[in-house]
């Protein structure tokens, strides 16, 4: 997640994986720079949460490649204090792999409000059973 990003994109191989019908389009997008390039492909794509029923649908920018291997080598966070048994969304996110689906700040945000309303119904549901 970008929570600078104004636009959307997924990889080519996503798309593939997930049998996405693309569509022609033709996307400017700005980046390090100052640098313009036209994308020539998009897809719809509905994003849905694991943890709860939070929903978005999204049309994506289609590129070859987002960017390379994040992180680019393995990161030891046997020491961080993550919590046992705490559900993550990239279970490997310590482990180099590429990067297939960027969000953009509206999304982020959305996705963070759902987090919020999460945790405030776990902490009212202790509160009860207490």
């Amino acid at each position: 997640m970008d929570s600078a990003l104004q636009g959307y994109f997924a990889t080519e191989r996503l798309v593939q994986q997930l049998h996405l019908r693309k569509f022609k389009e033709q996307i400017p997008a700005q980046g390090v720079n100052g640098v313009t390039k036209t994308i020539h492909y998009a897809a719809s794509l509905e994003i849905k949460s694991r943890f709860s029923n939070w929903e978005t649908k999204i049309d994506f920018a289609v590129l070859p490649k987002i960017t390379g291997m994040i992180p680019t080598t393995f990161v030891d966070s046997s020491d961080w204090g993550i919590p046992q048994g705490l559900m993550l969304a990239g279970a490997n996110f310590n482990r180099p792999n590429s990067i297939d689906i960027l969000l953009g700040a509206d999304v982020i945000l959305k996705f963070f409000a759902m987090i919020k309303r999460f945790d405030q119904e776990i902490i009212q549901f202790y509160r009860i059973q207490i």
